[in-house]
């Protein structure tokens, strides 16, 4: 991460999200570590260089865990038993499974221009 101002608002961020930590769960660490990241703002731009790199690797892990492994829980766990559901309940709604030559209905009416014009 080289541009200061990226690294100034990764560590601004985690100083608010301290101070936020700090007053739901009434903890004064929280509080400290917002003070720490707040220093660390103003003092040292390399240790919070360093900070905001090792804050945005985890935040990509947190992304790739997030992407891969949850979403493929949330189908494998909820959409695909619910399509098999789904599929045994109604057997008839798509004739599919009929032993016909052809999956379309015959429409028997008379065919003129327009009728291809919009057809959907």
């Amino acid at each position: 991460m080289k541009d200061k101002n990226e690294i100034l608002k990764t560590i601004d961020v985690l100083a608010l999200a301290s101070l936020v930590a700090f007053i739901v769960f009434k903890k004064p660490a929280f509080l400290l570590l917002a003070v720490f990241f707040i220093a660390i703002n103003v003092l040292e731009l390399k240790l919070g260089a360093k900070i905001a790199e090792l804050w945005l690797k985890l935040a990509h892990l947190i992304g790739t865990f997030n992407s891969k492994i949850l979403l493929s829980l949330i189908f494998f766990l909820f959409l695909y038993p619910l399509s098999i559901l789904y599929r045994a309940l109604n057997k008839g709604s798509v004739n599919m499974f009929k032993n016909k030559e052809s999956h379309f209905d015959p429409v028997n009416k008379p065919f003129d221009k327009d009728s291809f014009k919009k057809q959907w």
